[in-house]
Order: structure tokens, then sequence, then C-alpha cells
């Protein structure tokens, strides 16, 4: 997990984050800057109380208490192999063996072991303490230390269960235990409300996790049962917040195996330590979830040695397993033999994989996991298929059990929306075999993440505030069919289906693009060996023994580009783009295929007999009883006709919120993340305008924060005025408290200060490369400048005046053209501007200082290098009327056919 997330906040009054110099790296080092201030007495009680590192009672806890009890040790204890061995064995590894340790101290009590869990888990302890003040020192998510948190616990458990530690010993253990506590329970730790808040639920997941079973470990203390409750309390609120009624949990695959191995391995230790409702371990909701995490596994797959795995939507890894089917087989079997049976088929079908997943430390059940290996339950294929997921997605399959299935998940809804690009974007297995795959998180296809999933580009989902929002669903023997919206862009996927895996079982693919949409890129993503153009498409030689047919309906449509890993397609005007997906074994003929009523259906004749099926963004006006969706099947003289009808999907949950914004629900704290929903933040800026005319300064005045945040505290003027040597830039800052401590130029710190910025792009081209050039101007009068990037970079004969003024203080800049490196602009040339102010109130408080701009950034924490969003600086001459209709050529040149379809 990445340790600073793509967006942080920094503040819940602010709403914004703090600059340096050197633009790349401010987010990073504001967040530092405020985890220092916070973190300097992260090790002691809130009040000023002198922690409790000893206490009575405390050698009365039970142990081991965590994820195995005394009472469990007797039955393992009569299933467990190479007992002799263990016992007999005279040195012990934790660093290479930890469940060996664990295993032989437990259940052979050998002194060796024993005396090996205690020296590792003092040393992890010591390593934990060390490691848990990067949190609220340098604002390091908890996940930073997951390892060492899951190594200390586990071995201190078995540790103070060993009969050969020592009282003084087992003091030792208990008051780390306690300090670590404390550490992790300070308010200003990760936690929902703390100002250091973070995209990333599975952090705070950790964090929870983390003090739950911390304070397990030692019940007897005097606050041990606060922080147990706590912690539990936060935990079982995120199951209600982040599994949604069908199951689907927040965040990609591979981050909610991290959030659901935490879960697991609380809920147990809080049934073991006697929990009301057995911990929450049972929770339907959980039960859900797994069972999601089960439905979206792919088939068999020849990539990941021929096993299911996690798919690849968003950052999760190639080929990813998990063991938790296995884990939560072994905690169902007796309350659920059934749905224990299941669990256990799909854990062999992930090759009884041994960890929860790959890349990533998870701390649950470290040390232990050798006691949920086997379940000893017979496993039973479950008879999952097509479902809908209201904030995740929707899985359209066939055939779970053989190894010819076919399926097809289309990513939707708010869970997973805040790391991708990717909403309403799919992945396809068919007969078994991957053909249209998506990113995974060690590969990047694309340096925007919306031109690298299968999907509409460009207007249709420029603005990543939207997710594609499920609308209607339904499921039926021969046909399945879902439809969703993501702003101006609707997609429609009916599912023709069969009993027999072998048989034709495909897609038709309607996308449907609003005038606002269009143009726009049109991509499929293909596992290919080899892409051939057809005339009505292209035909896919798959990367093993599985074909698919590519047929675009709609005539008139441009032909589609064949890339080394997809297709795309040029859409110039609104409309709808239909495409049908025919997978088929390579000793197969392809189907033959034919348009009906324009694109709006098609007949496809196989060996197995004749299907017509029509899709439409609306009802058909010559059948309006067919409604958008239909299905005639002819096999073997019999006809089957399927029309589902209406099948709106019904919001039951979390009904308060929009659904098309990228949020995450919680209860406490701030929403993930608060972005407002900005039509004109979808770019380029087409307001803005400085109009410079010869002698005559134009005032920018107005500050923003934030779209969506409002009015800066304390306001800021500019004048901008121009000759043929240079530029003026006169800044006027209201300000009750200046801040203005360096005085030296080219400082990265001088944000620290109060300070103000120019932005220039000479030309104003809406590079996407981000050149620019910005020269900043503390209060001291302290400069720094950089031109695209380049901290090297002067501005040759800059002078910069700082003076106090009544009401604040003031900075004027000249900048000559020939120190900018740029030669003198003419009378109608257009450059980008934008004007930036940092304001401490009167000390530097990264809780409470304020980022504002002239051009108000889209959302928060805002970047403001975006060049999109920066208005315009017009140089003006005798014809103003010229000069504003190059001001709207350089607006229009945004917009132009050959820009959106590039």
């Amino acid at each position: 997990m990445n340790s600073f997330p793509r967006f942080r906040q920094l503040g819940q009054n602010a709403r914004t984050f703090a600059p340096s110099g050197v633009c790349r790296g401010w987010s990073r080092i504001a967040a530092g800057v405020l985890g220092f201030l916070l973190g300097l007495a992260w090790s002691q009680p809130a009040g000023g109380a002198e922690p409790i590192l000893s206490w009575a009672g405390a050698e009365r806890d039970p142990h081991p208490c965590l994820y195995v009890t005394a009472k469990d040790l007797a039955r393992f204890k009569a299933t467990a192999k190479n007992l002799p061995e263990l016992a007999a064995q005279k040195s012990f590894n934790v660093g290479g063996g930890l469940e060996q340790a664990v295993t032989a101290a437990l259940l052979t009590g050998n002194p060796a072991a024993e005396q090996a869990v205690l020296q590792g888990a003092l040393s992890a302890l010591d390593t934990l303490l060390a490691n848990i003040p990067r949190t609220t020192r340098d604002n390091v998510g908890p996940h930073a230390y997951s390892q060492f948190f899951g190594q200390a616990v586990g071995l201190a458990d078995a540790a103070l269960a060993a009969k050969s530690v020592g009282a003084e010993d087992r003091a030792k253990l208990r008051a780390k235990i306690a300090q670590v506590c404390y550490a992790i329970n300070d308010p200003k730790y990760f936690n929902p409300e703390a100002a250091h808040g973070s995209l990333c639920p599975n952090m705070f997941t950790s964090a929870a996790g983390y003090r739950l079973t911390a304070a397990a470990l030692i019940p007897s203390h005097p606050l041990g049962k606060k922080w147990f409750d706590d912690a539990l309390a936060e935990l079982r609120q995120e199951v209600e917040d982040w599994v949604d009624p069908q199951g689907g949990m927040a965040e990609c695959p591979h981050y909610a195996m991290v959030i659901l191995d935490q879960w697991v391995g609380a809920f147990l230790i809080a049934k073991n330590a006697g929990a009301a409702d057995a911990g929450n371990l049972f929770n339907p909701r959980l039960r859900k979830a797994i069972e999601w995490f089960g439905n979206i596994s792919t088939p068999r797959d020849p990539r990941s040695g021929g096993f299911r795995r996690l798919p690849s939507y968003g950052h999760t890894y190639a080929n990813e397993r998990t063991s938790m089917f296995g884990v939560m087989a072994c905690l169902w079997k007796d309350t659920d033999p059934a749905f224990a049976a299941q669990l256990e088929w799909m854990h062999r079908e992930h090759g009884s994989f041994g960890e929860p997943g790959i890349l990533s430390y998870y701390p649950a059940f470290m040390a232990y996991r050798n006691f949920f290996r086997e379940s000893g339950v017979t496993p039973k294929p479950p008879a999952w298929g097509s479902q809908y997921y209201q904030e995740t997605g929707v899985q359209l399959r066939n055939g779970i059990g053989s190894d010819r299935e076919t399926m097809l998940y289309m990513i939707a809804g708010r869970f997973h929306s805040h790391y991708f690009n990717d909403s309403g974007a799919i992945a396809l297995f068919g007969k078994g075999r991957e053909l249209c795959d998506d990113d995974d998180y060690q590969r990047r296809r694309a340096k925007e993440s919306r031109e690298a999933h299968s999907m509409p580009d460009k207007p249709a989902t420029f603005n990543e505030e939207r997710v594609m929002e499920l609308r209607e669903f339904s499921t039926a023997p021969h046909l399945d069919y879902a439809s969703g919206v993501r702003r101006g862009w609707q997609r429609q996927i009916a599912f023709v289906k069969d009993a027999d895996p072998l048989a034709p079982n495909y897609f038709v693919i309607a996308d449907t693009l609003d005038a606002k949409s269009a143009p726009t890129i049109w991509r499929l993503f293909l596992a290919a060996q080899q892409i051939t153009p057809t005339a009505m498409g292209v035909i896919m030689t798959g990367r093993d023994d599985v074909d698919m047919d590519i047929f675009f309906l709609q005539p008139g449509l441009a032909k589609p580009q064949i890339h080394t890993n997809h297709i795309s397609l040029a859409v110039e005007k609104s409309g709808t783009v239909t495409v049908v997906l025919y997978p088929r074994l390579r000793t197969e003929r392809p189907p033959e295929v034919s348009p009906l009523d324009g694109g709006q259906g098609v007949r496809v004749v196989t060996a197995a007999g004749t299907d017509i099926i029509y899709l439409t963004p609306g009802p058909r006006t010559a059948r309006p009883d067919e409604g958008k969706v239909s299905l005639v099947k002819q096999r073997g003289g019999q006809t089957v006709r399927v029309v589902p009808g209406a099948c709106d999907i019904v919001r039951n949950w979390w009904t308060d919120g929009d659904p098309q914004l990228r949020q995450i629900k919680w209860k406490k704290g701030p929403q993930y993340p608060p972005f407002p929903d900005y039509e004109d933040a979808v770019s380029p800026n087409p307001g803005n305008l400085l109009l410079l005319e010869r002698g005559k300064p134009a005032v920018a005045t107005d500050f923003l924060l934030a779209q969506g945040a409002g009015k800066p505290a304390q306001a800021t003027d500019v004048s901008v005025g121009w000759d043929d040597d240079g530029l003026d830039v006169t800044f006027q800052c209201v300000d009750s408290g200046i801040v203005a401590a360096f005085k030296d130029n080219d400082n990265i710190k001088l944000w620290k200060d109060d300070c103000v910025y120019v932005w220039l792009d000479p030309g104003h081209t809406h590079n996407s490369d981000r050149k620019y050039i910005m020269i900043q101007v503390s209060a001291s009068g302290a400069w720094h400048d950089l031109k695209n990037s380049d901290p090297t970079f002067n501005v040759q004969g800059l002078k910069a005046d700082v003076a106090r003024t009544a009401r604040g203080w003031s900075a004027r800049l000249r900048i000559p053209w020939k120190g900018l490196g740029e030669a003198a602009p003419k009378p109608g040339d257009v450059w980008g501007v934008n004007f930036t102010r940092m304001d401490q109130p009167g000390k530097v408080d990264l809780d409470n200082m304020q980022m504002s701009s002239w051009a108000a950034l889209p959302y928060h924490p805002g970047d403001p290098t975006d060049l999109l969003r920066w208005g315009h600086l017009v140089f003006g001459g005798k014809d103003d009327s010229a000069v504003r209709k190059a001001h709207q050529a350089i607006i229009d040149s945004a917009y132009t056919r050959e820009r959106l379809l590039k």
C-alpha cells in the first residue's frame, strides 16, 4: 500500500494542502510537517497522565487469547502432525519459521520454542514501538508496519501462554504491549476524525484492528476494556458502511481483502474474548462479502497456474489468490456446514493458497495460519451466478463449476472509484479463458487512467468525480441484462446464455453517448495473440484455445483501429455504438451476424441455431412491448422468447449520497474524497479572462479555495500590466498575522511563510505534460522560481519588492520577458495564467492554513499545476474584438474534434 495516497485531507477547516516551492513534492512535505506536529506526544496518554505499565490482576489474563484459546489447543493436538519432532527440536528461528515456533510452543510446550517466541516478541514489540510514531510524525499509514505488528502480537500471545517464561519477562511483555496500546489509542493516531485523514479505508481498518488486538492481550489493564470496546465498535460500523446489501466491498479486490483479513481476525479475537454476537464473526454482511469475493473470482486461469484468482480491478495484483476462503471454511463449519463446504471448494479452486493475498503484509492470523489451513469439510461447488452489487459492479456469469465458464464483470458504484478512472469498464472470460483484461497494480497501460480501460473516453468520462451507477439488472436461464449510467454515457449489456458452457454464450453491449459526450474514443482491451480486421469488426486470436469475434452493428461507424493490446473506435457524434462479443473455441466456425433495424438488433446464426437480440437505450418505437432488451432463441425446432421488462434496481442502502460521485461512506469523519460535483471541472477553464490593455492594468479579484469550499478568510487582489520589456504583477494581501521566517531565495520551504505565486503558461497550450513557469514570493521578500519543474532555473532580472501595508502586506514583481526565456508577446497572444496565495494564520498551522487561487482549482486538495484550470492572460492591442476572438480560439481548440479523437 502506498504511504502517501493519491489525495489526502490536511485539515477539516482549511480543506487545502500546502505547497512547497517544488510543486511535485508539496503534498508529501506538508503531510510530513503535519505529522511531525501531531506526533510530538504520541506516547503520552490524553491529558498528560503517566501511562500505566504495571497493574494488578495481569497474571490472571488468559493466554493464548487471540486466534486460538487454551480450549482450542486440545482439539488441535489431536489432529496436528509432527508433534514429536517439534517437541524434540532444539532451536527455532522466528524470522524464518514463525508458525513452526508458535505451533511448537503452544502444542508441545517445547522450552526452546517458548524462549524463541519470547525473544521474538520482545524484539518485534521494540521494532513496532519505533515505527508507530511514523504515523503521527510523518503521516505514514499504519499498513507500513503491519508485518511487525502481526509478529509482535502473535508471538506475545504465545509467549504469555508459555510455562517457561518467568514473571519478569511477562511483565516486560505486558509493559511493551501497554505502550503500544497508548500509542495507537492516542487521538492523534490514525483514525477517521484525525486531521490527517486519507482516501484509503483499509488504513483505518488496520488501525482499528491494531487497537482491538493489542487491547485483547491485556484485558485486565484499567483502560483495556475501553480500548477493546471502542475498536470493536469501529470495526462493526465499518462492516455496516463498507459492505453493500449484495456483499460488494469497499475498495478494489486487493485492498478489500486487506480489510476482510483484519475484520475476520479481529472478530475471531472478539468471539474468543466473549463479546456479544460472537464478536460479529458471523455477521450476515460478512458472509455476503466472502461470497462476493467468490463470485468475482475468475475462472481457472492458465496465467495463474490453472487456478482461480481475484480479478485485477483497480489496485489488485496480477495472479492474486487468497487463503481467506479456507480460513472462513474453518470458522463457519459448525455454524453453517453447507456454506463452509462452498468456501472449501473455492479455497481449493484458488489452489489452497497459503496467504490472504500477495505483495502486502496481512497481520491478522500471522503465526497462526497453520491452525486454519484444513477445515476437514467436503467441498461442494456453489450455485453462484449473475449478480449485481450496488456499489461495486455487476457480475454476469454462467457455468461456475465448469472449466469452460463464461463471465463478464463491469466495474460500477462508489466503492473503489478512488483508485482508477475505470468505472464502467469491463473484463471478460469466455469459455474459461481471459479475453478482455483490465489493468492490474503492477502494469500501467496508459498515463491517463481513463485511457487504460475498456470504455469510452474524454467527455463521457473525463470528470473523475463521476462513477457508473447501476440502473437495471435482470437474470434468467437464457438472458441476463444490466445497464448503468455515467454522466452522458449509458452502457447496456445483454448476456445470451446456454446451460451447456460449450454452446453459444456471448455478449451484446450498447454504449449510448449524449451530445456532450462526443466526439470521443471507444476502447476494448484484449488478451490477444493477434487482432485481425474483418468486414464488421475484428477477430481476436486468444492466448490459449479460445478466440473472440467482435462485430460492430451500426452502419457508418469508423473502422476500428487495431493496436497491440486493444482496439479503438473514433465516435464523432452522439448516438449508440453496439458491439457483439462472441467467444468461441478456436476449432469452431465464427457465427453469421446480421444487424437489424440500423443496429438496434442483431441476428446471430450458429450451428446451434438462430438468435435475435434487440438492445436499445429506450423502448423500441416499433415494438414498445419488448422494452429495451429482448431475445428470441431458436434451438432444435423450439423457440424461447425472453423479454425482461422493467428491472430497475431499487436503491435500498445509502440513499442520501449522489450515486455517481466518487465517495466512500463513512459516518464519522470526512467522506472520501470530499470532491464537489462540478460540471465545469471537466476542463478546460473557459473563464478567468484578464485583458491587458497598454497602460491600463487588469485586476484579478475574488480568490477562491478549491471549488465548493468557498472564499478564503482573508482577501487577495492582483493587478497585472505589461509592456515590451516585461510583466508587472502586484499582490495586495489582507493579513492580520504575517508569517515571514525564511529570508533565502530558492528555499523549498517558502510555502511555510505567507506567500504568493504567479503561474505562467506561454501560449496556453493546455499541455498535459504540465510545462509551466512558477514564481513564488514570500512575505519576507524571498523568492523561488521554476520552469518546466526545473528547480535550477532562475528568472534573470526578476525584481520582487515586498512591503507591509495598513491591512497586511503587498508584493510587486517585475518579470522581464528575456528573463523568462520567452519572446515578448504580441497583441492578440494568449498565455495561461493563475495566481495563488498561501495564507498562514499567524503561525505555521497545517490544519488551518489556506490555499486560494484566482482560477479556482476543481477539487480538494487540488493541484495548482493543472494547466487546464488556469485562466487566460490576453495581451491587448488597438482592436479588442480581435483579441477576444483570439482568446475564444484558444478555448475552442481544447474542444476540437482532432483533440478529442486524438
